[in-house]
């Protein structure tokens, strides 16, 4: 009788994903995608000098939910890198630099907002946005420039690294294995944290400006919004709680780590990028962009949990929020000095603004509207679908991305 051994770890990240995603599509991976993941993988242990018992093991997978994590079985410890991230960082860096039409935009959100119904086991609402992304029409694509998309594949590989950065920080700092991070990064938040509030802010005038970015949003496709419309949008603004630094850290523990996280993965994609010929002018906005990103797919995810379980406050996308803000202030007084300080400031404002008309006000404020009137019009007639007819149109839909890195 042989001894039972024990399962590998990618066994059990396996195992993991099959209890916990949709579907896991392996098929969809690249596989020189794969090894290059392995060597920044390798490497960035490497730079938070992590002793090779203590590192973990990266899993690379392919699922909808399009999201990296760490998981813990035992004393084995997993980085599960989600490639459809990738794919998701590209596609939105797309829309950003390219200023695609917004209706492209908004089809890619409901087809994500699809996917995290589907994992909330919402699957009538998920059908629908599914079945939206599939046959909404949408204008031509616009034509890129080469070098504009050597310049979007180059922001891609710069957030692929500081996302995995981000991911083997959470461990270093668990395993107190790196000497990045400690006591030294808590002092760096709660001083940015203290600059912040010191400098306060008028709530009138934030309002206004909410309000402004709305009803540009809305105007973008075409709704004209009356003076009716208007108040209605100020009133609901208005009720909207603001989230503070100094109470979210407080109320919200995991931040801190994941402040401590972000500036760890800042400081090793930096370097890292500066060894290979590519300046922190260019490397620290693409970090900003990556923020934006992340923040973009938790509005989505949170739109999903809202609607299927409402009783349950979401506040995801609050902390990414969080993160911006308070990486945004951290970063241009360390890593720029003198005439540096304001060039660094511009290119990280430009690149907020520019994402904000392009993508992140289309998420924040014109998806939740189209779903809503979706819902209150077709909602009813998907009402006898089954789980599986979801998967099926997840399946379809990761096939006709495998291509979308390349693209």
């Amino acid at each position: 009788m042989t001894a039972a051994t024990n399962p590998t770890p990618t066994e059990l990240a396996t195992r993991y994903l099959a209890q916990t995603r949709i579907v896991d599509n392996p098929e969809a991976i690249n596989s020189l995608l794969t090894q290059q993941y392995q060597r920044s993988f390798v490497d960035i242990l490497t730079r938070l000098d992590v002793a090779p018992a203590g590192q973990p093991s990266l899993f690379v997978a392919y699922t909808p939910e399009a999201q990296v994590e760490t998981v813990t079985f035992g004393d084995a410890e997993v980085v599960i890198y989600d490639q459809h991230l990738g794919q998701a960082f590209n596609r939105l860096n797309d829309f950003s630099l390219a200023s695609w039409p917004h209706d492209h935009v908004i089809k890619w959100g409901f087809r994500h907002l699809g996917h995290s119904l589907a994992s909330l086991s919402s699957t009538v609402a998920a059908s629908l946005c599914l079945a939206l992304a599939e046959y909404l029409p949408t204008p031509d694509r616009p034509k890129v420039a080469p070098k504009q998309r050597q310049r979007r594949l180059l922001t891609t590989a710069i957030q692929e690294y500081f996302v995995l950065a981000h991911e083997c920080g959470h461990s270093a700092l668990r395993r107190s294995t790196t000497s990045i991070g400690g006591d030294h990064l808590e002092d760096v938040i709660d001083a940015a944290v203290k600059r912040r509030e010191a400098r306060g802010f008028d709530l009138n005038r934030l309002h206004e400006a909410m309000l402004e970015d709305e009803l540009r949003a809305i105007e973008a496709h075409g709704i004209e919004a009356d003076d009716a419309l208007v108040e209605k949008m100020r009133a609901r603004i208005r009720r909207v709680p603001i989230f503070k630094p100094t109470s979210a850290l407080t109320d919200h523990a995991h931040l801190r780590e994941e402040l401590q996280c972000d500036l760890i993965a800042t400081q090793l994609t930096v370097t890292y990028m500066e060894e290979n010929g590519i300046s922190k002018m260019i490397t620290l906005p693409a970090i900003l962009h990556a923020l934006h990103n992340l923040n973009s797919i938790e509005v989505i995810r949170d739109l999903g949990r809202v609607h299927a379980k409402p009783e349950r406050k979401s506040d995801y996308a609050d902390g990414l929020a969080l993160r911006k803000t308070l990486w945004r202030e951290l970063v241009p007084s360390v890593y720029a000095s003198g005439a540096e300080v304001e060039l660094l400031g511009g290119k990280l404002t430009e690149i907020t603004v520019q994402y904000a008309h392009a993508v992140g006000d289309h998420f924040l404020y014109m998806l939740p509207y189209k779903f809503e009137v979706a819902l209150a019009k077709h909602g009813n007639k998907s009402a006898d679908t089954k789980a599986r007819q979801v998967t099926d149109i997840i399946r379809k839909n990761n096939e006709t991305q495998r291509t979308a890195l390349a693209a």
